[in-house]
C-alpha cells in the first residue's frame, strides 16, 4: 500500500485554501459551500477540498491538474513526433 505523502505544492494550496475560508467567501459563497458539504461530504464521497467553488479563489489543486500538463513538462519530446526517445 503507497502512502500519500504531501508535497510543499499541496500544503501550499491548502494554506491558500483556509485563508479564504478565514474570510474570502462572501456569504453566498459560503452558504453554497455548506450545501455543497451537506450534499457531498456528508456522505463521504467527497471531502471540503473537492468543492467545485475553490478553482475561483485559489486555482485547481496539485492533485487535480491534467496529467498531460505535468507529462508535458517533464517528458518534452513524448509530444515530438520527429524525435526518437532513447
Amino acid at each position: 500500500m503507497r502512502l500519500f505523502t504531501p508535497s510543499t505544492h499541496h500544503l501550499a494550496w491548502y494554506r491558500r485554501m483556509l485563508d479564504v475560508l478565514d474570510g474570502g467567501l462572501s456569504p453566498e459563497e459560503a452558504e453554497a459551500l455548506r450545501a455543497w458539504e451537506q450534499q457531498h461530504v456528508w456522505e463521504g464521497d467527497h471531502v471540503t477540498a473537492d468543492w467545485p467553488g475553490w478553482e475561483k479563489h485559489i486555482g485547481l489543486p496539485p492533485w487535480k491538474k491534467r496529467r498531460t500538463q505535468r507529462r508535458s513538462l517533464r517528458w518534452p519530446w513524448q509530444q515530438r513526433s520527429d524525435r526518437i526517445a532513447l
